[in-house]
């Protein structure tokens, strides 16, 4: 990484070192600090300078007369831009004062670097740690971080780990989670729903408000499979109440959860509730158009897929196509046959050959 945090406090410290009071009384140098805040370096980016001498004075204690005899402004002309709400400076040849002066980056402002940034020996940039060299910092602090990113360069990445590393659920807590979902989808085929939809839809308002919150990466990824579980049985169960527009929203949203994270074994079983739908609304054309495109691009072998090909046997032989029906059963015979054994199991996330829907 460019900036890592080493890599700019060795930059720092040696521009504090090449810049420093020195005997003159009069001379400025804006401070390591200073060039590290954001509201500084977004003073330097739009070269709001009254912003920049009001950050110098509260924080490096600078005078307006000091700011004045290092920048060749009138003590008048400081106190005016430092009062105004924009202290904006304008033509090119103030700006480069201001900035020599108070030897501020040239980068930081928009400009080339400066000749007091060059090694006067070498012409080169003047090196600062192992390899990193300062031209580098300076073009990437001054044209990118000038912009208010400098900080982000060199934090974010160190911030993203931490929220990846941090989660406000346990994994007792979700592990309990998943055998809730894994317990009701096998409880979905045997009890009544009245017996179930409560308790279900509560955990699922649980998960789903978990999901919101920060949690490691794998963990929102099996929260978000045990609410795309917790959905699939409230559609099952609104299905068998009848409730067939509220079960198709369940469904989808199944689904939609299992696609977010990727798992298209779920979103297969969430396919199948939605083709459950079709089915025994009597449309065997709306089970075609829901399952051809998936079936057309798939290749794997799980209980889920010989759920899709049996649905779609069923409707080709509900349209009186023989062969496409046979061919399909076939397929969803071959889906089972080729599934590992320990996947076919009872329960609506499973598939087992005496529950073929026709």
């Amino acid at each position: 990484m460019l900036f890592g945090p080493l890599g700019i406090t060795v930059l720092l410290t040696r521009w504090k070192e090449r810049f420093v009071l020195c005997d003159d009384r009069h001379a400025v140098t804006v401070s390591a600090a200073i060039l590290e805040m954001p509201q500084a370096r977004e003073a330097f980016r739009v070269r709001d300078f009254g912003a920049v001498f009001r950050i110098l004075r509260k924080y490096q204690g600078v005078t307006q007369m000091q700011i004045s005899s290092a920048t060749g402004l009138t003590q008048a002309r400081v106190s005016k831009l430092m009062g105004a709400r924009q202290g904006r400076v304008v033509h090119i040849d103030v700006i480069e004062r201001i900035v020599d002066g108070l030897h501020i980056p040239g980068a930081f402002v928009g400009l080339a670097d400066r000749p007091w940034e060059i090694d006067e020996d070498s012409e080169k940039p003047i090196e600062s740690g192992d390899s990193m060299l300062r031209r580098e910092m300076l073009r990437a602090g001054g044209a990118l971080a000038a912009g208010g990113i400098l900080h982000a360069l060199d934090t974010e990445p160190d911030a993203m780990s931490r929220v990846l590393e941090t989660s406000s659920i346990s994994e007792k807590r979700l592990l309990e989670l998943e055998q809730t979902a894994s317990s009701v989808g096998v409880k979905a085929v045997k009890v009544p729903p009245s017996q179930l939809i409560s308790a279900t839809v509560n955990t699922f308002r649980s998960v789903r408000k978990l999901v919101r919150e920060r949690q490691k990466t794998p963990y929102r990824t099996r929260l978000v499979r045990v609410g795309s579980q917790l959905a699939t049985v409230v559609g099952e169960t609104l299905f068998n109440e009848n409730q067939f527009d509220l079960a198709r929203t369940w469904y989808v949203t199944a689904y939609n959860s299992a696609m977010d994270i990727g798992d298209r074994y779920m979103a297969d079983i969430a396919l199948a509730g939605q083709a459950y739908l079709e089915a025994y609304s009597d449309d065997p054309n709306g089970v075609l158009q829901l399952l051809d495109s998936r079936l057309s691009t798939c290749h794997s072998a799980t209980p889920a897929t010989a759920w899709l090909w049996s649905f779609r046997a069923k409707a080709s032989a509900q349209l009186g196509e023989r062969s496409d029906s046979l061919r399909d059963f076939e397929r969803a015979q071959a889906a089972l046959d080729r599934s590992p054994r320990s996947s076919i199991r009872p329960g609506i996330f499973s598939f087992l050959p005496d529950t073929m829907p026709f």
